[in-house]
């Protein structure tokens, strides 16, 4: 020990000795290598203790995994959300109660297990919310202070409603929103007999958004936006509602709200010449924000320098965006021209609707060779060279800036009837580059198929705490194309 003065401040340092110092590393210094080291590792892999084993290995890493397939739903799960508790919502559509498809929203724990304390065993259904015959189908879910939303289509008998379900945490209908718990929205647009709401936010202030597209001999897009009690907000648009129609042709699929409050829709919409996808921006107020791309609206297609150029005469579509810090992802896909094969692309806009030349090449990261390139393939003893025909289903960006997008994928052999299919998740940096901290090369595809459930087709992605976790269904391989007969199990698969 030895003691320092300094006027009237004294210092004192107890030396360690070599014993103690090493005794410092192994007992706190290794740990935390250790727990580093462990967490490295397990990004980017199917979970193997996250539901129930499905006695195969989805991503050949070399030990069996485990996923959630609920056998008895008999249906489609399009969404799904994770909430602050890791409690994990998915919903859609379910056939197993009748011959018509009913709504349903079911809630897990985080080990894949169905949460008791919701609804009923965990799920709970909806049954002909138009009072119609039946067929109910989800389109998008919302959780958000102890309240769950679903939106989607309903029969009322003669067409199709859009309908906004509101429950308290408990699965039960929340009677304080609309009429027992339930709004309809129907004559949307003049000469639409058809409507389905397609996707729901609210804003800092509980004003509830909804976005679909109503259709008769044509289509249009739409937005209303609802108070807190499911009532129309007559200070929105016109009486409540802004109507989309560009082209004669739209169908506005997703609805992301920035912290500023303005409004961002996407969708696709065709013309005489062209099919393609469009985001657009709203005012607060419902009114079109013209300082956003041209004319409030950005056509990510035809802004993208293809390296084909008669891609931009080919259709193209997107499967949604994110917002982060101000940015625009979206997430789309593109045909070939000559092979009409689609090829996934990542798009970054600034806040005026421009590219981000930061990003990629000029703005967009597009997969031309798949996302895992060119691969062989054996079929019946022959080495073939494969492309690949992708699609997104989701794009989301987490809380560090890291891009995710999801999706299903086909190799296909140039033999007739003959595909592999695989579902994949990518993650990009903030600047479009592969990330080097998720998978083996900052991708990962598993086998798109589960045994004892079928093909596996992905609707949504989700981020939690602790995994990524993708939801959609599976159809088993001699199963008949129409919907009503097919035999489906819904499933949740965990890359940790």
């Amino acid at each position: 020990m030895k003691l320092y003065k300094n006027k009237e401040i004294y210092m004192r340092f107890d030396l360690l000795s070599v014993k103690q110092c090493k005794k410092l590393i192994v007992f706190i210094l290794f740990p935390t290598l250790l727990l580093l080291l462990s967490s490295y590792s397990m990004l980017g892999k199917v979970s193997n203790n996250f539901g129930d084993s499905v006695e195969d290995d989805l991503d050949e890493d070399g030990d069996i995994d485990s996923a959630v397939v609920l056998y008895d739903l008999n249906g489609v799960s399009h969404k799904i959300v994770v909430d602050s508790n890791e409690k994990i919502y998915i919903a859609g559509e379910s056939l197993g109660r009748g011959n018509c498809a009913v709504a349903f929203i079911a809630r897990l724990n985080n080990r894949g297990k169905l949460d008791y304390t919701f609804g009923e065993n965990g799920k709970v259904f909806f049954n002909s919310i138009a009072n119609g015959n039946g067929n109910d189908f989800v389109e998008d879910l919302l959780v958000l202070d102890q309240k769950i939303y679903v939106v989607g289509r309903s029969s009322n008998g003669k067409n199709a409603d859009a309908f906004v379900v509101r429950l308290n945490n408990d699965g039960c209908l929340d009677n304080n929103f609309g009429k027992d718990g339930k709004v309809i929205l129907s004559n949307i647009s003049s000469g639409k007999w058809n409507e389905c709401a397609t996707g729901i936010e609210l804003d800092k202030e509980g004003k509830i958004y909804i976005c679909g597209w109503c259709w008769g001999k044509d289509s249009d897009g739409f937005v209303i936006r609802l108070n807190n009690n499911g009532s129309l907000d007559y200070s929105f648009g016109k009486n409540g509602k802004v109507i989309i129609d560009n082209t004669g042709y739209e169908k506005v699929k997703d609805i992301k709200i920035d912290n500023s409050g303005k409004i961002y829709i996407v969708g696709d919409d065709s013309s005489f010449l062209h099919h393609g996808a469009f985001i657009m921006r709203l005012n607060s107020n419902g009114s079109i924000d013209y300082s956003f791309g041209k004319n409030g609206v950005v056509r990510p297609d035809r802004m993208i320098k293809w390296k084909d150029s008669n891609r931009y005469d080919e259709p193209d579509g997107g499967s949604g965006i994110a917002i982060y810090k101000e940015k625009i992802y979206f997430a789309g896909w593109s045909y070939e021209s000559k092979i009409f094969i689609p090829d996934i692309y990542v798009a970054k806009f600034n806040n005026d609707g421009s590219l981000d030349k930061t990003f990629g090449k000029d703005g967009v990261v597009v997969f031309d060779k798949g996302v895992f390139g060119k691969c062989v393939v054996n079929m019946n003893g022959k080495e073939i060279v494969v492309g690949s025909d992708e699609y997104s289903c989701g794009i989301l960006v987490d809380s560090s800036g890291g891009i995710y997008i999801a999706g299903l994928g086909y190799n296909v052999p140039q033999i007739p009837n003959h595909y592999n299919m695989f579902v994949y998740v990518v993650k990009l940096n903030s600047d479009g580059s592969i990330s080097s901290n998720f998978a083996k090369s900052g991708r990962i595809g598993f086998v798109g198929k589960i045994k004892y459930a079928g093909f596996v087709e992905p609707e949504d992605i989700a981020i939690g705490k602790s995994g990524i976790y993708i939801t959609g269904y599976c159809w088993f391989e001699k199963a008949s194309w129409d919907f009503v007969k097919i035999r489906k199990s819904v499933f949740i698969v965990k890359i940790e």
